[in-house]
């Protein structure tokens, strides 16, 4: 196309010029020596041998550049984007495959039809706005997005055109155009936008507060619960600091704890556990709320995309149901608190009087001893749920002694498992170490844990009791902050039952908290209660399914526990001297003063403080002073012996005291020498028990040995 055909008159004028050539050649030839005919033959064959190479070289130059064209037209054809020219009229000169494909017609039905025809209706006036564009100014221009509809799936595309003038004859200008897919790009574009409105219905509609802020804790989310919880209007709190809702008090601790969050964490980063903070609302008014914060650092985002999300619930009301529990229990623990003094004293009373009985028995008489010993021990097992009574009440102080722990174990283990299908396995060293604990509290923590086993495993299971020693050094904070480094005895309680779902098990040991019908949620707050006042640590793990781990760690202790005495004592030696008791329970004073009396002393009971400062002063004036005081540490409506000692040490500084009590949670109890008693007894308590206090307080007194 565009080349003149040679007519045959040149080619003719050709061939005459080269035969007068060869014509005129031969003639010079024919005159040249023989040497110069042998040297003229030689150059002609190097010419033509350079003209063979040159040859060669031209046939491997077109095959290469017929190879680049078609490796061209491939890329040209099979690029994802569509190529197409177009004349000044808009028609269609040439497209690679791509194109065709996105109008969905073939490559040799396309050409010489215009362009527009597969353009949508609607955005064809777009489309010729786009071509008279590109002739009116130089350059690459872009169009808006265009859809091409000519094939069964619509395409939304985008043009990117320049217009180029061609040199040829007949060509003028041309339109290059590029023609982009951008369907899915489009697709995806919009379900972003959707999701992102919906997660703007979702954070919005939430009941807790949501905030995000950016890496310099800058508010860029803050939905309508924040904005009803802090009372300030969304526009006014995006782009503000968070410090503006938090005291300034907390501020310093804010930022520390923000700083050591960022520097632990790596990628996506949540904090599980939820923390109670102070925050701060527009009207200055402050409130407690439960908070949790996430971060967020999408991959391969930049640091401007890393967030902080936190999720706080206003726990207003929740503090003051609390509260309102609290005071209910502080209700019930003074009431439970009188129920175990005055059971307490009971079976003081009872115990006392068994005692007796079994000392003056017949010693032939084997049922009778045999039913005081039963007598005698179903008052211990009440000492025990008055022990729980004082525990439920104000949290009992534990009375510690140094105990071991092996057969408390056992027995407690079995007296909670009594009746239910449930195996139990104990593993206990025999060099386990001895226990600091009070042992009428201390089996309260075992048996509730097996309990709430019992419970998980109505079907039966089996149980399994670990104990070992252990020495916690300074990561014993891991553990718990109240653990200090030393010895400690640890043991492990697991069940294989039902097992706790992960959010019961942050609650377990808040009173009241239950998942039982009809349970009153008590035994393991009042486990996590005993630990505690025992400076120990108790825990729980759970996979739902498959079981319940529950640890304790309590201290160990430096002193052998005392060996319990099993058989009957019997009294080899008398005491003598004089005894005041004062108890303001009749029943208790009877009981004191005949078992003394049987021990040789001579007793003088009264019934509360006042009484007994007299009768001390009588005596001092008389010259008979008495050996011992025993003073019951509360007299309902009179003085007791918290006061009645300090009148009694004025009178006889040297005058040694016991003091007694139901109430095993009082702070005199747990630390009687500071209040100028030489000992204690905890009620109920044996006779026994009374003899050995009194030999180590004033020999020589009734001796106790084991027949």
């Amino acid at each position: 196309m565009g080349q003149e055909k040679k007519s045959p008159s040149n080619s003719d004028t050709l061939r005459q010029k080269a035969e007068k050539a060869m014509t005129t050649t031969r003639a010079q030839v024919k005159q040249m020596t023989p040497e110069e005919v042998q040297y003229l033959v030689h150059e002609l064959q190097v010419h033509q041998i350079e003209l063979e190479m040159q040859n060669e070289e031209l046939r491997q130059t077109q095959l290469e550049t017929e190879v680049a064209r078609d490796r061209y037209a491939t890329l040209f054809d099979f690029t994802p984007v569509g190529y197409v020219t177009l004349d000044g009229h808009g028609r269609i000169l040439e497209a690679n495959l791509t194109l065709c494909q996105l109008v969905g017609v073939a490559r040799s039905a396309i050409l010489q039809k215009t362009f527009e025809q597969f353009v949508d209706r609607e955005d064809q006036p777009a489309f010729r706005f786009h071509l008279e564009s590109l002739k009116k100014s130089e350059g690459t221009h872009s169009s808006d997005v265009l859809t091409l509809r000519h094939s069964e799936t619509p395409h939304r595309v985008r043009l990117e055109s320049c217009l180029e003038t061609m040199e040829s004859p007949g060509l003028g200008n041309i339109f290059r155009i590029a023609v982009v897919d951008v369907t899915e790009r489009e697709r995806l574009a919009a379900a972003h936008e959707e999701q992102k409105a919906l997660m703007e219905v979702v954070v919005g509609g939430v009941m807790d507060a949501i905030v995000t802020t950016d890496e310099d804790q800058r508010i860029m989310v803050f939905n309508k619960a924040a904005e009803k919880m802090f009372r300030c209007p969304a526009v006014k709190a995006i782009g503000q600091p968070i410090d503006r809702f938090i005291p300034e008090r907390f501020q310093a601790a804010h930022h520390l704890h923000y700083r050591q969050f960022e520097q632990d964490a790596v990628g996506n980063r949540h904090m599980d556990a939820a923390r109670d903070v102070i925050v701060l609302r527009a009207d200055g008014t402050e409130f407690p709320a439960e908070v949790t914060i996430s971060k967020v650092e999408g991959k391969g985002w930049g640091k401007e995309n890393l967030l902080y999300i936190v999720v706080l619930r206003d726990i207003t009301s929740r503090q003051k149901e609390e509260q309102q529990r609290i005071s209910k229990l502080n209700s019930l623990g003074v009431l439970a608190g009188g129920l175990a003094h005055d059971f307490n004293n009971l079976l003081t009373s009872i115990l006392g009087n068994v005692f007796i009985a079994k000392l003056r028995a017949v010693p032939k008489d084997g049922r009778l001893t045999h039913n005081l010993a039963q007598a005698e021990e179903a008052c211990l097992r009440g000492k025990e749920l008055t022990q729980q009574l004082l525990t439920f009440s104000k949290g009992g102080a534990p009375i510690k002694t140094s105990i071991s722990l092996g057969d408390l174990l056992r027995n407690s283990t079995i007296f909670a498992l009594s009746g239910s299908p449930i195996s139990c396995e104990f593993d206990i060293p025999k060099d386990l170490w001895p226990l600091d604990a009070d042992p009428g509290q201390f089996p309260q923590v075992i048996q509730n844990i097996t309990i709430n086993a019992r419970q998980a495993m109505p079907q039966g299971g089996h149980f399994m009791v670990k104990v070992e020693n252990v020495v916690l050094k300074d990561q014993s904070v891991l553990l718990s902050p109240a653990l200090l480094p030393g010895n400690y005895v640890k043991i492990s309680f697991e069940d294989q039952g039902t097992g706790i779902e992960d959010h019961h098990l942050g609650n377990i040991f808040d009173p009241y908290y239950t998942t039982k019908p009809g349970a009153p949620g008590l035994g393991l707050a009042t486990a996590h209660s005993i630990i505690q006042r025992h400076h120990g640590h108790i825990s729980v793990t759970s996979t739902v399914g498959v079981g319940t781990t529950f640890t304790v760690y309590v201290p160990s202790s430096y002193s052998t526990p005392e060996p319990r005495q099993q058989k009957i004592p019997a009294i080899t030696q008398k005491g003598r001297g004089r005894v005041l008791v004062m108890d303001d329970e009749q029943s208790i004073c009877r009981m004191l003063g005949d078992a003394l009396t049987y021990f040789g002393f001579e007793v003088v009971t009264v019934q509360d403080g006042q009484a007994a400062i007299d009768q001390v002063s009588r005596s001092l004036a008389s010259g008979e002073k008495f050996e011992v005081v025993i003073l019951d540490l509360t007299v309902p409506g009179g003085m007791g012996g918290k006061d009645a000692i300090q009148h009694l040490r004025s009178l006889d500084p040297h005058i040694k005291a016991i003091v007694t009590s139901g109430y095993s949670d009082d702070p005199i109890m747990c630390d009687f020498q500071q209040y100028g008693f030489q000992n204690m007894l905890v009620k109920p308590f044996k006779i026994f028990d009374l003899a050995t206090v009194l030999e180590s307080m004033c020999p020589p007194v009734p001796h106790i040995t084991i027949p």
